[in-house]
């Protein structure tokens, strides 16, 4: 195994790049011998943990590139990922590369707090 094959991206996106640009991302640092994971490729096995198995990568991977696009914000399934992301990066200065695509920074902030503001709601509601 070389030393490029043992650099671990994940390529985090939300749907609406997914057949765009992180496609061509992903060609990209792959056809340049970094293997690269995205939670829709087929190393996770049918029957696992999808969760567990996303965490697991994100754990083994020496590298974030989060892609954050217009519809990120709304997909709970990438704020979780990202929150498992930045908690390793507090922890353990794992580096992470935002990419801002046809998004300003402050949408994308604006957006998670939007989100993060309802989740609350419908939890004081539920109790």
């Amino acid at each position: 195994m070389n030393h490029f094959e043992r650099k671990r991206q994940i390529v985090d996106d939300g749907a609406d790049t997914r057949k765009g640009f992180t496609d061509h991302l992903y060609s990209a640092l792959e056809l340049a011998g970094i293997h690269t994971f995205r939670d829709d490729d087929d190393e996770i096995e049918r029957g696992t943990n999808i969760e567990w198995g996303l965490q697991t990568a994100i754990q083994e991977s020496r590298v974030s590139v989060i892609v954050f696009s217009k519809d990120y914000a709304s997909s709970r399934w990438c704020l979780n990922e990202l929150a498992i992301i930045m908690e390793r990066k507090r922890r353990d200065g794992h580096m992470v590369i935002p990419v801002f695509y046809d998004v300003e920074p402050s949408d994308v902030r604006k957006a998670v707090l939007q989100n993060h503001l309802l989740d609350m709601k419908s939890a004081s509601r539920t109790r």
